[in-house]
């Protein structure tokens, strides 16, 4: 696994499970059901449409309001 100067992937395929875990031990994270839930998400829809949500579009799609801070007036 090979990752860019911002902690990226270098190659996307090189994703799976395992380096979700290894990357989140990093930030001393423990990935949770919830957070299982938005990285299995977020996933299906880059391997459907080779791009990854912006913060809008993953909230349009699983249902949920936009914070207010987004709001433009």
């Amino acid at each position: 696994m090979q990752l860019d100067e911002e902690g990226y992937l270098v190659d996307p395929a090189d994703w799976n499970e395992q380096v979700a875990e290894a990357l989140a031990r990093e930030e001393r994270i423990v990935l949770s059901d919830e957070h299982w839930a938005v990285i299995r998400f977020m996933r299906e829809y880059y391997e459907q449409r080779h791009i990854a949500p912006d913060a809008r579009q993953a909230c349009k799609i699983a249902g949920m309001r936009r914070p207010r801070a987004w709001s433009t007036g």
